[in-house]
């Protein structure tokens, strides 16, 4: 939602960076490099270096997006493409979240704001394999990205409450995005 208002100007920056990188490295490597890079961020929060688990998790989202504007620019997209970035989010996703546990948050909190997550993800690819493709921007994944590098500088500065607290709202957010998104689903299924 926040940083969708930001896509056309991030879409012309991206497109010149995957003009370059198109000619040298596949969308599909770009896309497995961001599960792999993610795999740093619980063993830097095991060694108590937070800021680094959030500079990972930023050039991990990074990926995320760079992948599929090089299979755009090159215009190599294509339907498995579109499955394993697919995947992979979802692999990253977890990994954030686990993340998150092993810096000290709710793992009950944590767990429920996971699975909201999903919930919000799979109503759009529902949606979509039935034939009708649905648009919300309420905590699109970019703006979950960005709250978790936050809820990672809270776990580095804040008391046990406060963490937990602010993971309390993002949980509360996340459930109302993904009522939302099954709203949405429902009335655009039944306009079909």
């Amino acid at each position: 939602m926040v940083l969708s208002k930001l896509r056309p100007q991030v879409q012309r920056s991206l497109s010149v960076l995957a003009r370059r990188l198109g000619g040298r490295i596949r969308a599909d490597y770009i896309t497995m490099a961001s599960p792999l890079l993610a795999l740093f961020i619980p063993l830097s929060i095991y060694y108590e270096h937070l800021l680094l688990s959030v500079i990972i998790l930023l050039i991990a989202g990074f990926l995320d997006i760079l992948d599929g504007a090089v299979a755009r620019e090159t215009g190599t997209a294509r339907p498995a493409g579109a499955f394993l970035d697919s995947m992979m989010d979802r692999f990253v996703d977890t990994i954030y979240y686990a993340s998150l546990i092993l810096a000290g948050y709710n793992a009950l909190i944590v767990t429920l704001s996971l699975g909201f997550t999903i919930t919000i993800t799979y109503s759009k690819a529902r949606a979509a394999s039935l034939g009708r493709p649905i648009e919300h921007r309420l905590l699109e994944r970019s703006d979950r990205i960005i709250v978790i590098a936050i809820l990672l500088i809270i776990a580095d500065i804040a008391s046990f409450y406060v963490m937990n607290t602010v993971m309390l709202a993002y949980m509360l957010a996340l459930f109302i995005a993904a009522l939302y998104a099954v709203v949405v689903g429902v009335k655009t299924l039944d306009k079909a």
